[in-house]
Formats: C-alpha cells, sequence, structure tokens
C-alpha cells in the first residue's frame, strides 16, 4: 500500500469541499481508508477518523487506550487502487473548535502510532474570519449563547469550551513535525484555496505523490449558510430545533419544531436589506478583534517560519 495520506482539518477550512470532491472519490487520485464503495464520499473520507476519536461504544476514547490493533487489521485487509493514495480526512483530527481542541495532541499521537509512515495535512484560517466562522457552525449545531459569551465562557474544571489558544497554530504543527518530521507535514492557508483552487490542490498533489487532475468544481460550496444577522438573532430557536451538547441536550427540543422555525429564517431572508447583513458582518468581525486583542501576531510569526509563507501578505496579524 502506498503512503497513506492524514488530513486533519482544522475545521471550517475547505474540509467538506475536499472530503466530497477529492478525498471521498476514488476516480479522483484518493481511495478513502473505508470499507466497499457503498459510503458516501463525506463519510468515506471520514470513516476511519473515528477509531482514533471514539470507542466501541460510540464514546470518548479513554487517554489511556488506543485502537491500533483493530486499525493495523482493518488496514491488513485493505486494497486500494493501484494508482491511488490512501486517505483519511476528518476535521475532528485536530479536536473540535467548541471543546477547545481539548483532545489533539493525544489524537496525533495515536495517529503517529497506528500510521507512523503516514504524510500529514494541515489547513488553517486566519483567526478573525475563522471564529466566526466556528461561531456561526456552533449556532447551526444548535447553540444559543451570544458572540461574548461563546468566547469569554471560562473553564470550571468539567466540561471543555470554546478556548481561543486553540488556533494558536504553531503548537500543533510543531507537534506534528516531533511526531512525523517536518518533510512529511503540509501546511496550506485556507486562503489559497479561496483565491487559486488550482494552486492549492496542485500543491496537495505534489506532496502526497498524488495523480490529481486539477479542473474541479472549485466555485461550489459544501455547506452554505443562511444570513448570519438571521442567524444570530434567532438564536434561541435553535433549543427548540437541535438537540445537542452546545445546548445541554435541550429538553425543548423537537422535530416538529424545524419546519415552522426553518420557514421564519427563510421568510425573514426575503426581507433582510444586503446592508444590514454586510453591517452586521463588519460588527461581527470587530467584536472578535476586539475580544483577541492581537493574541496572535506572536503565534503567525512562529507559524509563518515553520510553513515557510508571508501570513501577513495573506491577512494574518
Amino acid at each position: 500500500m502506498r503512503r497513506p495520506l492524514i488530513h486533519i482539518g482544522y475545521h471550517k477550512t475547505a474540509t467538506s469541499w475536499l472530503q466530497l470532491h477529492l478525498f471521498g472519490r476514488r476516480d479522483r487520485g484518493f481511495a478513502p481508508l473505508a470499507p466497499g464503495d457503498g459510503l458516501a464520499p463525506p463519510k468515506a473520507a471520514k470513516f476511519l477518523s473515528r477509531y482514533f476519536i471514539y470507542d466501541e461504544e460510540n464514546k470518548l476514547l479513554s487517554p489511556f487506550r488506543s485502537r491500533s490493533d483493530e486499525i493495523r487489521d482493518f488496514l491488513a485487509g485493505f486494497e486500494p487502487p493501484e494508482r491511488c493514495v490512501p486517505v483519511i480526512s476528518a476535521e475532528n483530527l485536530s479536536g473540535n473548535p467548541h471543546s477547545g481542541g481539548f483532545n489533539a495532541k493525544i489524537i496525533a499521537e495515536r495517529l503517529a502510532k497506528s500510521l507512523p509512515d503516514a504524510r500529514i495535512f494541515i489547513v488553517i484560517r486566519e483567526q478573525t474570519t475563522m471564529i466566526l466562522s466556528v461561531y456561526f457552525q456552533y449556532l447551526r449545531k444548535g447553540g444559543t449563547s451570544s458572540l461574548r459569551s461563546y468566547m469569554s465562557q471560562e473553564f470550571d474544571g468539567r466540561l471543555p469550551g470554546f478556548a481561543p489558544g486553540n488556533f494558536e497554530y504553531h503548537r500543533l504543527i510543531e507537534h506534528y513535525h516531533g511526531l512525523f518530521g517536518r518533510e512529511n507535514v503540509l501546511v496550506l492557508p485556507y486562503e489559497i484555496f479561496r483565491d487559486d483552487g488550482p494552486g492549492f490542490v496542485s500543491e496537495l498533489a505534489d506532496f502526497a505523490e498524488a495523480e490529481i487532475d486539477c479542473d474541479l468544481e472549485y466555485g461550489l460550496v459544501a455547506n452554505p449558510g443562511r444570513p448570519r444577522l438571521i442567524e444570530y438573532r434567532t438564536r434561541l430557536l435553535n433549543s427548540l430545533t437541535h438537540r445537542s451538547s452546545l445546548n445541554s441536550y435541550s429538553r425543548w427540543a423537537n422535530v416538529r419544531a424545524r419546519k415552522p422555525t426553518q420557514l421564519l429564517r427563510q421568510t425573514l431572508e426575503k426581507v433582510l436589506p444586503a446592508a444590514a447583513e454586510r453591517r452586521f458582518v463588519a460588527g461581527i468581525r470587530d467584536e472578535i478583534k476586539a475580544a483577541t486583542n492581537q493574541r496572535y501576531c506572536e503565534s503567525n510569526a512562529r507559524t509563518a517560519e515553520l510553513i515557510g509563507r508571508d501570513l501577513g501578505a495573506l491577512g494574518y496579524e
């Protein structure tokens, strides 16, 4: 089997697009480490990642355990097409931003134990737009807190929550360099994908030694969202439509509430002035910048050195 590629995220860095149009497709130079051909591309790309995060009962895998024996058994029976690069792609391998990426380090060590010859692919994103995007993902998954509350909630020693230090990218990058070797880790800024999709994919192909046709559907948005002003102003309704750990498994959640809530939001979309949406998003960005207060400058300088990129030219502090 050829050397595998492990794409670990981060969240909100075109991971869904990569899984749908590249890593989950055997006709595009990669072979997802998954059984058979029956899974949809995103699920196929993510399949084996669960063994590094969850136990057999779908609960959090103990930090004192790994499932490396099961993973080796799976790999022993896996036969990818000859010209394809085996791949795992799952943003949760870099930790979940809504829990501060608390298990990112131990996941990295499990990956190194089970797949020591793998190449690692990481995509980062300028922190203001990253936090903005992550927050609205939190709302779409059932969260109800304001941005200020989401970003400022302190850790009380129990359930982990959002942690701004999770986006000091140099820490994760240095850890993967130590585990796999610097030459076996590719870090690309999301902004390159945004501005030059074919160039981004071409650089990935060279690193992974994959044969990829770079003529792909770059303009397709994998997870389009509704206007953010509407998502924000109607966020309390999420406790009626979602039941997840992000809203303490709301006791009020009811599937019957989803359709009227969706209709309400669609109606508001039709009357929302575009200027109001732009003003709101600009205000949210300013709020994030004020809250982070240039905390990422030193980390970004170190990250730029580690990956050999001028991050300042891409808008990073």
